[in-house]
């Protein structure tokens, strides 16, 4: 075994909570957009099934999270749910979201009409199960119908970047 392959494995054992972005919410995921939008979708790139679990998402505009009344009529999705029967799909009221265990899964919020964003803040888990989201990608619905990446995380290893 490598130095390299033997420090992570010893730093992901020390810091088994800490995911790509961190468990506390000042290490919450920060994601510039200053542009208008239709839609907003996060997802996790994988090969074999996994799950997208994540427990909040900000949308901010000039340094102000909006409130859920501020934004146009909107619809949120999930690929699957996991608790299906138990709660509504409501990511952007703070009520954290399970995807069953899928290749790619996703959660996205489709808007009525465009909203201009300057940021996309993403709360992560505040467990062990956090690390899931150290292959999140974010991305932005443009009026124009197409879809950009605005983030992607492709670490294999989720600690190392909050640690530093």
């Amino acid at each position: 075994m490598t130095s390299e392959v033997a420090a992570k494995y010893e730093i992901e054992d020390l810091f088994p909570n800490l995911g790509f972005f961190g468990d506390e919410p000042s290490l919450r995921l920060r994601v510039s957009i200053e542009d208008s939008v239709i839609g907003i979708r996060l997802s996790v790139s994988s090969v074999q099934p996994t799950y997208l679990n994540l427990e909040g998402v900000d949308i901010v505009l000039n340094g102000r999270r909006l409130e859920i009344d501020e934004l146009p009529p909107y619809t949120e999705l999930i690929s699957t749910s996991y608790h299906e029967d138990q709660r509504p799909i409501a990511l952007l009221k703070g009520v954290g979201i399970h995807s069953k265990a899928e290749i790619h899964p996703s959660w996205s919020v489709l808007f009525d009409k465009k909203l201009y964003v300057s940021e996309l803040i993403v709360a992560n888990r505040r467990d062990r199960w956090c690390c899931r989201s150290r292959r999140l990608i974010a991305e932005v619905l443009s009026v124009d119908g197409s879809w950009t990446t605005i983030f992607a995380n492709g670490a294999e290893f989720c600690a190392i970047r909050t640690a530093v």
